[in-house]
Order: structure tokens, then C-alpha cells, then sequence
């Protein structure tokens, strides 16, 4: 994980680097400065015109009014038809912006389905009629984190390190009380992705363990609010564990310490473990190492 971050770290300040040397662009000669070339006669098309109409009338003449005035009317009636079509468009309801270089925009994009059967999509350009998706910086989702509540620790790293993308839930909280849907967005969609495809990697790695275990000494907002936490505490999670076996893993460690101190709460397949920094790790560690030799 700390790889991970330190990628997609890396990735951001390259591209922060890059694009002030773009911008530090050499100072172009102005438009108006016409360079005058020796031995070259320009002449003046606005003062040879302004003599042709002071001169008499001839057929010519009139022939070139004749087809002004065809003109005039033509340009009318393309301005009738304009407004026409305009109205028509106005009717039928806004229409899904275009691209700079005139191509349709990007639709969601499957990043991909882990091992666990999670979802990971992107959205580069999501669509304001759709309530749940409502940004207009690129979009990412990630599906079955009630699930898999190590997600959540990812992303609360990611949260942390990388302040350009911000992370919240989507819906409803399910029964064991965790939202279901992450999601993502940042205004660099190259960003957005780069994540999404590291997310993606970390939750679909093969892995022979079935216990595993997270901390986070200084929990970003997005996880406490998450887990429905308060400031200021040290977090630690055991994913794996079902409820009963997270008592049984309980009732263990505190007939060995007895004077331990520290705040639980079992979940379905985990156990939340918070207090005081350093001495959660210490806590998570004794369970994680029970929890294997148990049930590995």
C-alpha cells in the first residue's frame, strides 16, 4: 500500500512539474508588427475600393448590386432557418455537451471486476441528469465495500496523501451499517483513472490469507465517518472475522490483559478496534496473529 501511494504520488508532481515548464512559453512578436520586405509593393485594397464606388454607375456595377441583394436575401432566410432549428433544439431539452475537438464525450468505462466481485467504474465526464453521479470533475465508483471494509482504509490513505481527489459514499448504509458505493472525483481525469487502476490492482491481488488487518493512526474524515467515529482516535480493523468469532477473539486477548483499554465493535466478517495510537497497533497485531493460528 505505501507503494501504491507513493506511485501515484510521484505521478502528481511530474505532471505539476511539466506543466509549469509549458507554461513558461518564449514571448512571441505581435500580430500587427508586420515586417516591411524591401522591393515589394503592398498595395492598398481599402483605398482602391473606396474609388470604385465613387466612380458612375456602370452595368457592371449594377449587375454586382443585383447579386448583393440575392445575397442579402439568402443570408435572411439562413437566419429564419437558424432560429427555426434553434427553437426545435430549445423543445426537444438540452442536449449532452460536445467535446472540445467536437467528438462525443466519453461514456463510463469498466476499470474492472475484482476476485471479490467488486465493481471498479469511471466516469470521465458524468452526465448531470443523473442525481447520483452529479459532479462535473471525471468520476470514479467502487462497489462491495460494506463487504469489504479494508476498501475504506485505501481510500482514507488516498484522502490523506493525494488532497486533488476527493472521496465520499453513495446511498444508503447497508445492515452491518457501512455505505456499499465509494466514489471519487477530481478534475484530473488522467488522475482520477491512475487511481482507480491502482484501487482496482490492490482489491484484486491474489492473496492466500484469510485474515487481514488495518490501521489508520490518524483517520481521515471520510473513514470516520464511515464507521460513525469521533475525532481523534487510532483505528484498527481485522476483516475476516465473523461475529462470533470476533467474540471468541475478544474474550481471549482480555483474559490475557485484563487492564487492556480500548473501545470494540463487532460487525458482520470484521472487528473494529479503536483508542489510543500505538497502543491499537499493539492490539491488532495480538488478534491478527490469533486469528490466524485459529482460523487459517
Amino acid at each position: 500500500m505505501a507503494k501504491f501511494m507513493k506511485d501515484i504520488v510521484h505521478e502528481v508532481l511530474n505532471r505539476n512539474k511539466v506543466t509549469s515548464m509549458v507554461g513558461q512559453s518564449a514571448s512571441v512578436p505581435s500580430a500587427g508588427a508586420t515586417p516591411t520586405i524591401p522591393g515589394i509593393h503592398r498595395p492598398n485594397y481599402q483605398r482602391e475600393k473606396s474609388r470604385e464606388r465613387l466612380l458612375p454607375e456602370r452595368p457592371g456595377n449594377v449587375q454586382q448590386t443585383e447579386r448583393a441583394t440575392e445575397q442579402t436575401r439568402m443570408n435572411q432566410l439562413s437566419s429564419l432557418q437558424m432560429l427555426t432549428t434553434a427553437g426545435a433544439i430549445s423543445r426537444q431539452g438540452p442536449q449532452p455537451p460536445a467535446r472540445p475537438d467536437g467528438k462525443p464525450q466519453q461514456g463510463a468505462q469498466l476499470i474492472g471486476k475484482t476476485r471479490k466481485n467488486q465493481y471498479v467504474w469511471l466516469f470521465p465526464s458524468p452526465n448531470r441528469n443523473i442525481p447520483s453521479i452529479s459532479y462535473s470533475d471525471s468520476t470514479g465508483m467502487i462497489t462491495g465495500a460494506s463487504t469489504h471494509p479494508g476498501t475504506f482504509f485505501l481510500f482514507d490513505q488516498i484522502t490523506r496523501e493525494l488532497p486533488e481527489v476527493s472521496c465520499g459514499v453513495l446511498g444508503e448504509k447497508e445492515r452491518n451499517g457501512l455505505p456499499d458505493v465509494i466514489k471519487i472525483h477530481s478534475k484530473d481525469q488522467q488522475l482520477t483513472q491512475k487511481v482507480l487502476r491502482e484501487i482496482y490492482n490492490q482489491l484484486n491481488r491474489p492473496s492466500a490469507r484469510v485474515i487481514e488487518s488495518y490501521v489508520a493512526a490518524r483517520p481521515s474524515r471520510f473513514l470516520l465517518d464511515c464507521f460513525n467515529l469521533k475525532d481523534g482516535i487510532c483505528v484498527g480493523l481485522i476483516n475476516g472475522v465473523s461475529y462470533v468469532n470476533g467474540i471468541a477473539l475478544l474474550d481471549r486477548y482480555m483474559k490475557n490483559d485484563p487492564e487492556s483499554s480500548f473501545q470494540f465493535d463487532l460487525r458482520d466478517d470484521c472487528l473494529l478496534i479503536t483508542g489510543q495510537s500505538g497502543y491499537v497497533e499493539t492490539v491488532i497485531e495480538k488478534l491478527e496473529k490469533d486469528a490466524e493460528k485459529l482460523f487459517s
